[in-house]
């Protein structure tokens, strides 16, 4: 597994454009310290107290880089989130991505956490999965060590006991996909699932939705966009019973609805356009590939314009990419962008050139073996 990067310099409503070589930046074979070290979600990055940079390195066990600079950026071998793999659903407790934090003092840190509820108790067992749903955690140490509170869920969207393979059916529930971004004192974040339709008796759609709280601290304090505020309550639907239905999804009744969908794993402002961007991996006009869009109020957003593409026949791009994959072919995902030079705290702001990351799995055909026996290419 590959991170790799390249620069770029976003002009609008332009392609833009990509300067100098891809490079890699993190290597699995290389620089992981164990075999669950994997990043499996995107490059994210704050800076702590001291001013040391931290990058994310999400999966079901995560850990972090650690640097000075993102040129001298070194692996921090502790794992900072273990998963508990407990198989009760309705617990959220099973398997934790922790895809970076939110700080404005370095040091106490807030976090969204993917969870995914399965019957393995373990990596080394196969299992069948139920759902998704999204957890709080948070850190008093800058990021070393987290903690949750006992009311630790955020938002399910799924209430299903019955079990699944995973390649069959896909995320079932709710997925917290972007970063946390600051504006006029309300903290908003970007979250995708297919289930809100299908719960009010709508066809099935993966939509993206944004949700938004003035208290880090209060895991109970999301409030999701209904079309005039942000007045929906979230909850657990295991163990409660709550009411999406009027859940509003980005751009909804406009010309570009649908547009942000699987497209929004990067919530940012940017200082060139003065204006918010999502950037992600998305399709458009069938041509699957990294976008970017704009909004001035964070609901209504821009016609995407494609960033970066791959050749359809060694690789297979992003989420909309169905395609079964062979075993010759790459598979990327989880893009990432972070301005080096932001004056942000989180990395949440871009000027006119950014760094774009991506992770790269390399062919099943001539994959390495992990530890464990598990294919370390898919």
């Amino acid at each position: 597994m590959y991170v790799e990067n390249t620069y770029s310099h976003i002009m609008y409503p332009g392609t833009p454009e990509l300067i100098g070589s891809e490079e890699d930046f993190w290597v699995w074979e290389t620089d992981s310290c164990f075999y669950t070290m994997t990043p499996d979600g995107s490059v994210r990055a704050y800076r702590d107290s001291n001013d040391k940079i931290i990058v994310s390195l999400p999966h079901y066990e995560n850990y972090r880089l650690i640097g000075t600079s993102f040129d001298n950026l070194i692996n921090d071998c502790n794992v900072i989130l273990s998963s508990n793999w407990n198989t009760d659903p309705s617990k959220h407790d099973s398997q934790h991505w922790l895809g970076g934090g939110y700080t404005e003092d370095g040091i106490n840190v807030y976090a969204l956490v993917h969870n995914e509820n399965s019957s393995r108790t373990s990596d080394a067992e196969a299992g069948e999965y139920y759902s998704t749903s999204i957890v709080y955690y948070s850190s008093s140490d800058g990021g070393a060590t987290w903690t949750r509170p006992s009311d630790y869920v955020v938002y399910s969207e799924s209430d299903n006991t019955t079990g699944y393979t995973f390649n069959d059916v896909g995320h079932i529930g709710v997925e917290g996909k972007s970063n946390i971004i600051k504006h006029d004192g309300y903290y908003y974040t970007l979250i995708e699932t297919n289930l809100i339709e299908v719960n009010n008796g709508r066809a099935s759609q993966s939509l993206t939705y944004i949700i938004r709280t003035n208290d880090l601290s209060d895991p109970n304090s999301w409030r999701g966009w209904d079309g005039t505020g942000y007045n929906v309550v979230l909850g657990d639907r295991y163990n409660e019973t709550i009411n999406t239905n009027s859940f509003a999804h980005l751009n909804k009744g406009t010309v570009w609805e649908g547009n942000v969908a699987f497209h929004n794993e990067n919530l940012l402002y940017s200082n060139y356009f003065e204006k918010f961007m999502i950037v992600g991996f998305g399709q458009f006009n069938n041509k699957n590939g990294v976008y970017y869009t704009l909004s001035d109020d964070l609901i209504h957003w821009s016609q995407r314009i494609l960033v970066k593409t791959w050749d359809s026949d060694d690789y297979i791009v992003g989420e909309t990419d169905t395609r079964e994959r062979s075993n010759s072919q790459y598979r990327v995902s989880y893009a990432g962008v972070v301005d080096h030079n932001s004056t942000d705290r989180n990395f949440n702001t871009v000027g006119q050139e950014a760094y774009l990351y991506w992770t790269e799995n390399q062919p099943n055909g001539g994959a390495s073996t992990c530890p464990n026996g598990l294919s370390c290419g898919a």
